[in-house]
Parts: structure tokens; sequence; C-alpha cells
């Protein structure tokens, strides 16, 4: 066994000594700080890259893992020497905050945490300036649960973890790319998780590279070539500034059908029961009739367990009505898997309607008139 102190107390805590970052013990999000380079969960494995030896590196003290494949040597090459600048400009920022008199992400992390809704609107201001810390430690806030497990919002985990790993943090791409992996706030979408989790590996600076190499070597084995090589491609853009994800080209496009005189789009519900929902960007949640709840209640696809008590609505009318609100385990739409949404219960009569819970999760999405279809990006 080795020990290791955690950031977010004094507390010495046993740490496996094969999988030296996974803490034995309360399965919940810390925030490991060695020195100054990795955050991550402790469900996090982590352990020695395969085919990877360690080289010194001049700039701010860090370490550089040099992975021995020739083919990415140069795309890791140019990860590094960014990376690099990027920490010394970050370091330079936060040194200039200190002497000014502003606390930092590690001091209101911890605040912040517990609920000090002072330290979060602190922590929030820095992170919205580009401080890739305080980002990241949003992220680890949300995807962990502000106080406790019961408040975690991995929606806005992922927000946050965006903005860092488009900046090109290891840390945040790799978290959200295990995001992307499991469906967790985002569709579930296996190019995407290689993407982000490939990009933290290339950087090759610091442990989170390492874990990275490890998870994206596990993904290939579940990949086609075609999967990999648009993994690839896209990760390409983002490394050269550009975004692969444009307005004029569309995640995906999911047909609609014509229905009395309305577009609706199919969507299978719990892997139980395919309906077709009207998509309306005004409805907060998604909302189902009551009759179709009961069919999923007596297919055991909802149980009491899922439903989390009243919740106000606005009408279109302005009328305000109380309505039972749910977790619907998975919405699929096409192709796309989305997870754990929020859903509401409509008189028999309603209609069924694909609202903001389910929508909000994209980055954006459209209506194609001239294709009758909806679009998604993510």
């Amino acid at each position: 066994m080795v020990r290791l102190r955690l950031s977010s107390g004094s507390n010495w805590h046993q740490a496996d000594a094969v999988h030296p970052f996974r803490v034995l013990g309360r399965q919940h999000a810390h925030r490991w700080d060695l020195a100054g380079r990795s955050f991550l969960r402790s469900d996090l494995l982590l352990g020695q890259a395969r085919n990877a030896r360690l080289t010194p590196a001049p700039l701010c003290g860090y370490s550089a893992i040099q992975h021995s494949q020739t083919s990415r040597y140069t795309v890791q090459r140019m990860a590094v020497m960014k990376a690099l600048i990027r920490n010394c400009l970050a370091l330079f920022v936060l040194l200039a905050s200190v002497a000014m008199g502003q606390k930092t992400p590690d001091e209101l992390f911890e605040p912040a945490m517990s609920g000090n809704t002072t330290a979060l609107a602190q922590l929030k201001t820095l992170a919205n300036s580009g401080n890739l810390k305080a980002q990241i430690d949003l992220g680890v806030m949300y995807e962990a649960g502000i106080r406790d497990d019961s408040n975690k919002d991995e929606a806005e985990a992922a927000v946050w973890y965006r903005k860092a790993a488009e900046q090109g943090a290891s840390g945040a791409q790799l978290m959200l790319g295990r995001l992307y992996l499991r469906g967790a706030g985002v569709p579930k979408d296996v190019v995407q998780a290689y993407m982000w989790i490939n990009l933290a590996a290339a950087q090759g600076l610091n442990e989170m590279s390492a874990a990275a190499r490890i998870q994206r070597d596990a993904l290939e084995e579940d990949m086609t070539p075609a999967q990999i090589a648009e993994a690839q491609a896209m990760g390409r853009a983002i490394m050269t500034g550009k975004s692969p994800f444009t307005s004029t080209s569309p995640n995906k496009i999911i047909p609609m059908l014509r229905e009395t005189g309305v577009y609706k789009v199919p969507v299978l519900i719990n892997n139980a029961i395919t309906l077709k929902f009207v998509v309306d960007s005004g409805a907060s949640d998604v909302t189902i009739p009551s009759d179709v709840v009961s069919t999923l209640i007596r297919a055991g696809t909802i149980t009491s367990d899922d439903f989390i008590g009243t919740q106000k609505y606005a009408l279109a009318d302005g009328s305000v009505v109380q309505a039972k609100a749910f977790h619907i385990k998975s919405l699929k739409v096409g192709d796309v898997v989305v997870e754990n949404v929020t859903g509401s219960v409509a008189d028999a009569a309603g209609d069924l309607l694909l609202g903001q819970s389910f929508l909000s999760r994209f980055k954006s999405w459209s209506i194609d008139n001239t294709r009758h279809a909806l679009a998604l990006q993510w």
C-alpha cells in the first residue's frame, strides 16, 4: 500500500499499489493535485502506459511521456509544446491573481463543493474568464454533486469539461470522453468518446495522458476502422483550431414522419416501446401521457423509485399546472441514445413532447424543413 493525501482534507487514505490513484473506501469524486497537474475522480484507474517512456521536459517542471510509436510522435510533440506553453501562461495568470489578492480555484473549491454560493459564483467567474483549473474544478463538482451525490448534474459537468477540453486540457478531455462513453450528461457516442480520449492521450504530459492511452487502446478493440478514422479526423480538426461541428454538417439527421398535419420523430422509450413525439422547445421536460406511463410501469421499465415528486409547469396559454416528474432511463432517437432524462406526466389526452430536458443535452439542434428531419449536434 502507498499513502496519498487528498486535496479535500488532511487525512491520509490508502490506495491500491497496482492502481495507486484508486482510493480504497468511499467512492466519491476527489480532486487529486499531483504537483498541480492532474484532476480526476477516485474511481479512475491509472497505471503505466504501454510502450511509453518518461523523459524530462525543460519547461514548468513537468515530465513528458513520449510514446514510442513513431506514427503518433509528431502529433504528440505538437500537443506537448502547446500544453507546456498553456501551462506556463496559466501559471502566470495564477501568480498575477494571487498578487492582486484574488482567491484561487484551490481556495474556492472546498467552500463551493460544500454549497457556499458565493464561492461557487467566484469560481464560475474565474471559469468564464478562461481559467482552466476553475473549469475543470466545476466539471468535477457537478459530476460528483455539490454537497452530496443527490445533486449531481452531469450535463452541467460536460459543459465545463468541454470548455477546458477545447482549450487543450488533457484532464478535461479525458473526463469528457468518459462522459460520452457512458452517455452521462451527453448522448452516448463511442466516436466522440474516442476523439476526446485520444486527444488527451496524445499530449503525453502527465498521469491523465497515461490513463487516456490505456482507455483509448481498450476502446479500439471494440470499434470499427471507420469509427476510429472518423474520430481521428475530428481530433485533427480540433488540433488545427477548426471545429468538426458546424451548422451545415450536424452529427445526426433523424427523419421525421408526418401525422395529422404534424411532423413527429419516433423515440424508443426505456428500450421498451417506440412512440412518435412532437419536437417542442417550449416544453421544459419530455412530456409523456399518463396512459403511456402506466404501460411503462406495467412493463417494469418505470418503478416507484423513478418518480421524483411534482413540479410546476407553465403551459402555452400562460396557465401553470403541477405534474408528476420522473426519471426516464433512456430515449433513443435514430441511433442516438440519451440517458437519465427528466420527464413529466401529462393527461392521457396530452401529446408526447420531446422537450428541453432532451434537446438541451445537445450542442445545438434544428428542424430541417427541406428534408423534414431533426438535426442534432454535440
